[in-house]
């Protein structure tokens, strides 16, 4: 009986041990827009207007580490705002800042941190490449995100600037949307595409299945 019981034992704390290596993040996400991108014959203080609208959209997204792989996924969001609005100059000019439509489509990724491989539906086929190799330099600069101290590293991803904040003190390899791996866990990137940051670290998270299907 005793050794029945220990077994037991040994099964209650394998699975509590194996629950608690799941991590599940929620990230609060921003797009990224350069001024440049907006028509060039617009008004100045219109493109100004229109980034800091599309700059206060925000959309969550979801990133699990379960052991070597990452679970990544935005879900699918469509944005309307169909108001327009009306702004002064100093030089009492009138401008309409149009009303702002954005869909944001669903992504699902699964990430191998040990094959640094990354697979996901396109076309409705499912595919495995290779991450994109990047080096990281660390900067030195340093904050807390959610009580974790986090590290500031930057490098050139597929020829554009990338800069994140990962922590060593949550277990495992993980990293949001197709940025490579680090050693560590990432809980805030800027891209050119978009911006985010952990809003949420949760742990005790049951495992993941079928996710591409």
């Amino acid at each position: 009986m005793k050794s029945i019981n220990s077994f037991i034992f040994s099964l209650l704390c394998l699975g509590l041990l194996n629950a608690q290596s799941n991590v599940k993040i929620t990230f609060s996400n921003a797009i990224a827009l350069n001024i440049k991108q907006l028509e060039s014959d617009t008004p100045e203080v219109v493109k100004k207007h229109t980034m800091e609208r599309i700059q206060n959209i925000r959309f969550l997204s979801y990133m699990t580490i379960e052991d070597e792989l990452v679970y990544y996924e935005i879900k699918s969001k469509s944005i309307d705002n169909k108001e327009s609005e009306k702004i002064a100059t100093s030089t009492t000019k009138y401008y309409m800042v149009p009303s702002i439509q954005i869909k944001i489509p669903e992504e699902k990724y699964v990430k191998n941190s040990k094959e640094n491989s990354i697979a996901s539906y396109v076309d409705k086929k499912l595919q495995s490449e290779k991450l994109p190799s990047i080096t990281w330099k660390k900067s030195g600069k340093q904050k807390k995100i959610l009580g974790y101290n986090c590290s500031e590293a930057k490098g050139i991803l597929e020829g554009k600037p990338i800069s994140i904040y990962y922590t060593t003190e949550i277990k495992g390899s993980g990293s949001p949307e197709k940025i490579p791996f680090i050693k560590g866990v990432i809980l805030e990137y800027t891209t050119d595409k978009r911006s985010g940051v952990a809003t949420k670290v949760e742990f005790n998270q049951p495992k993941i299945k079928n996710f591409l299907k």
